[in-house]
């Protein structure tokens, strides 16, 4: 399983356009350590989580413009007490080498209605999560929960034009593996206004058949800054074969001036129509940056409602992540 991990890893570089610069130009390389501390004050087990990857990003040009640009975040990731655990992991004290982004990236000019193409491993593109990236972070907006993955093996289309962008992709459903699993195959797409704006709206669809469910959702986002205070939302609504459920995610964040400091909050609404269950959940978190290199993070997770078959959630993380 290792070995499959790196020779795709490697694939997406060795393959790449030939360019004339040497490699190493527009090259970005960085090694990225993290722990991470989980402590539930329900069944009170603590349980800890190692990170230790490498962060490449590699700009390829042919003298005149951009005409692409790779990916590649390998991590050893090591599990102490971990209950639950991640699919990928074999039981709750297991150590996995975990691919997350891993693509390469063919772009068109900038004029042309083309749009560029993205091969690999990849988020898809729905809701929040498509404008901030949450990977290694505790801030999360529910990907894996809401679409029963987050990253998956694929091709994806997208592009910026003067006042939307778009982005759509077809994927294998297989997830941490480049293959269909039992006829698994996920359709993900989102428009949007333009993303560096303070203000944009969204639209997402998704449909997929993975785990041996059908799953279909559609969701819209919005968010909103003015000066150093933001505001989030998503709603959506979908069915995992034939349970039907409406969810809505609401948050309000603030940083500094110097943008060394963000604090924020969230309020998850999940009611699963079916099944007559209902999730209330309060998340309270703050980040400090105070340089390109260090993160420190804490976060809050408290079930305000909770299904009768499950257990209350309630949740301390804090994270220690250094970059050089």
């Amino acid at each position: 399983m290792l070995f499959k991990h790196w020779l795709v890893a490697l694939f997406l570089f060795m393959f790449a356009p030939p360019v004339l610069a040497d490699f190493s130009d527009n090259l970005r390389f960085a090694i990225d350590s993290s722990f991470r501390l989980n402590i539930n004050d329900i069944t009170s087990v603590t349980s800890r989580n190692y990170f230790l990857g490498m962060d490449t990003h590699k700009v390829f040009n042919d003298g005149n413009r951009d005409i692409g640009y790779a990916v590649a975040q390998l991590y050893y990731t090591k599990l102490s007490d971990q209950t639950p655990y991640p699919f990928m992991f074999s039981n709750k004290n297991d150590e996995q080498l975990i691919i997350r982004e891993a693509h390469y990236n063919i772009l068109t000019s900038r004029k042309s209605l083309l749009p560029n193409i993205r091969l690999g491993h990849f988020t898809l593109p729905f809701g929040l999560e498509d404008s901030q990236d949450t990977n290694g972070r505790l801030l999360d907006y529910g990907h894996g929960k809401n679409l029963g993955t987050k990253l998956d093996w694929g091709i994806l289309a997208n592009k910026v034009h003067t006042n939307v962008e778009y982005k759509v992709s077809y994927s294998l459903g297989g997830k941490d593996d480049p293959k269909s699993k039992e006829g698994s195959s996920v359709f993900t797409a989102r428009v949007s206004t333009l993303s560096h704006l303070d203000f944009g709206i969204g639209l997402s669809l998704y449909k997929a058949k993975l785990d041996q469910k059908n799953r279909k959702r559609v969701a819209f986002d919005l968010k909103y800054y003015l000066y150093n205070w933001g505001l989030k939302s998503e709603i959506a609504y979908g069915k995992v074969d034939d349970n039907s459920g409406l969810y809505w995610l609401f948050e309000l964040n603030r940083r500094t001036v110097n943008e060394q400091w963000k604090v924020y909050c969230h309020y998850i609404f999940d009611d699963q129509h079916q099944q007559k269950q209902s999730e209330q959940t309060f998340i309270a978190g703050a980040r400090y940056t105070p340089n390109n290199n260090l993160d420190v993070s804490v976060q809050l997770n408290h079930q305000l409602q909770h299904p009768a078959n499950k257990k209350e959630l309630r949740l301390m993380q804090m994270q220690l992540r250094h970059r050089f």
